[in-house]
């Protein structure tokens, strides 16, 4: 949150510094086209001064101050590179303030122009809030949808007061304070909504330590102990019975009649 409301007073700070500087450069042309006119009516009183031959500027020396531009244009481009560093997700990260947030996202877009580094910075913090309250959603919408709304609030008070810092308008304290009632507002309601849930949880809780403190517990303490025995116990081996053998069938014998 203090990176961002930093980024957010450096960028109104580099604007008006911005304007002004404006504002002194048409002075300076206007005073500059007086001094032309001036020249011009006095022309003949000016010596032209004389123009450097070519012949005196030495090449080498061209030369190494060619070779010392390479190594600085270099190291600035290595500084823009490790400056612009990507996010986590900015494509993202953008998409959700324009979403929530409108005034904040038309801030960073001016912010990237004017300070890449303090960009990045702010950019990172927002990313790492629209990264939770996505992974919130997932798992719990009604409180992600109260959730989001402290953050709106958050957002638009720290907007504000970067504002304040640089105009110290009295109509900006009213409106803090509006949000901040706006924002208190809001987290009551998370409150709320957390103590209803909590409060659901403690009656489970209760009626299970009723069942527990019940008469019959102890009935169902021994059948479950009962229970617990038998599935640890061995079960009886069953005796070896011999098979019955069965008898030998009678063999038909034809008997046979002596001759008389």
């Amino acid at each position: 949150m203090l990176a961002l409301v930093i980024s957010l007073a450096f960028l109104l700070s580099s604007t008006s510094v911005a304007l002004a500087d404006e504002s002194k450069k048409g002075d300076v042309k206007k005073s500059d086209l007086k001094k032309d006119e001036f020249k011009k009516d006095d022309g003949k009183k000016l010596e032209k001064k004389p123009e450097p031959k070519k012949e005196d500027v030495k090449k080498p020396e061209l030369k190494k101050t060619e070779e010392t531009k390479k190594p600085d244009e270099s190291k600035r481009s290595d500084d823009v590179k490790k400056v612009a560093a990507p996010v986590l997700d900015e494509q993202a990260a953008l998409e959700f303030a324009q979403q929530h947030h409108p005034e904040l996202a038309d801030l960073l877009a001016t912010l990237k122009k004017s300070d890449k580094q303090q960009y990045v910075n702010a950019l990172r913090e927002l990313d790492r809030d629209r990264d939770r309250h996505a992974k919130l959603a997932e798992r719990d919408q009604e409180r992600a949808k109260l959730s989001l709304e402290v953050w709106k609030m958050d957002s638009r008070i720290r907007l504000e007061l970067a504002k304040f810092t640089m105009t110290q308008e009295p109509e900006r304290e009213a409106r803090i304070r509006e949000l901040l009632k706006q924002r208190r507002d809001a987290r009551l309601a998370l409150l709320v909504l957390d103590k209803k849930r909590l409060a659901g949880r403690a009656s489970k809780v209760d009626e299970q330590i009723a069942a527990l403190q019940d008469n019959g517990s102890d009935a169902r303490l021994a059948a479950e102990f009962d229970r617990l025995m038998k599935s640890v116990k061995p079960k009886a081996a069953k005796p070896d019975v011999a098979p019955v053998k069965s008898a030998p069938k009678a063999a038909n014998k034809t008997e046979t009649k002596k001759p008389s």
